[in-house]
């Protein structure tokens, strides 16, 4: 799977198309490619839940061989719904009762 894409709109298309205000907009230029790895123009929910344009790295994040899955996401609360159904809990694996 690739994951390379182009934004040939300008920045003004984006924010109409996305309702993003200029005031919550990053400026970029247009671009027929975008590789892994090079800054691209991402329309994300901000904190306080209004849209912004925010220029960011694109690229998928790649796991370490000798990490398991989600253990940084757990370690810094960042799991969707706090990790339940990813993660078991030693009670929930049968190894509670100080094993």
């Amino acid at each position: 799977m690739c994951n390379l894409y182009s934004m040939t709109r300008n920045r003004e298309a984006i924010l109409r198309l996305f309702r993003v205000s200029h005031n919550r907009a990053a400026t970029y230029e247009p671009r027929d490619a975008i590789f892994p790895g090079y800054q691209a123009p991402v329309v994300r929910k901000a904190a306080d839940g209004e849209r912004e344009l925010a220029v960011l790295n694109w690229g998928f994040v790649l796991l370490q061989k000798d990490k398991a899955l989600g253990s940084d996401l757990l370690r810094a609360g960042r799991l969707p719904q706090g990790g339940r159904g990813l993660v078991k809990t030693q009670a929930e694996a049968g190894r509670a009762g100080g094993r």
